[in-house]
């Protein structure tokens, strides 16, 4: 088992904002970035006492690719409720694609306590980090 792209909502989330970006999308994913962001900080510091300080910097230029930079683009355009339901509308999508690749409720929790156990063990839990480290 390795940490999966598709099984990843911030992937979701950045592909949304770079189809926001070519217009093919307008609902503005402001929020969810920045969500998604305060989510990777809590996870950062609930974890700061047993940090590999190597694999936390590789996690954060990817955050700060996938994400900073994003909201960075985005600071001073408009969000409305819209823009947050199809934020939901997406999740939603997301929850019953990995349901539907995985299997079973079963499946997904087991994917998820390993992505977890990875992050607690100090390993690659990120699927950009497992690709690059597995080239490298």
């Amino acid at each position: 088992m390795h940490p999966r792209f598709d099984f990843t909502f911030s992937y979701w989330i950045f592909s949304w904002f770079v189809l926001y970006m070519f217009g093919i999308i307008p609902y503005n994913p402001k929020i969810w970035l920045l969500l998604g962001l305060s989510v990777n900080a809590l996870s950062f510091f609930y974890s700061y006492n047993t940090i590999d300080w190597i694999l936390t910097f590789h996690e954060i230029i990817i955050n700060i690719f996938i994400k900073v930079i994003p909201i960075w683009i985005l600071y001073k355009t408009k969000t409305n409720y819209q823009d947050f339901l199809f934020g939901i509308v997406l999740f939603i999508i997301y929850g019953l694609y990995v349901y539907i690749q995985a299997g079973s409720i079963e499946n997904i929790q087991k994917y998820y306590n390993y992505i977890w156990n990875k992050k607690k063990n100090n390993e690659i839990s990120t699927p950009l980090l497992y690709y690059y480290y597995k080239i490298d």
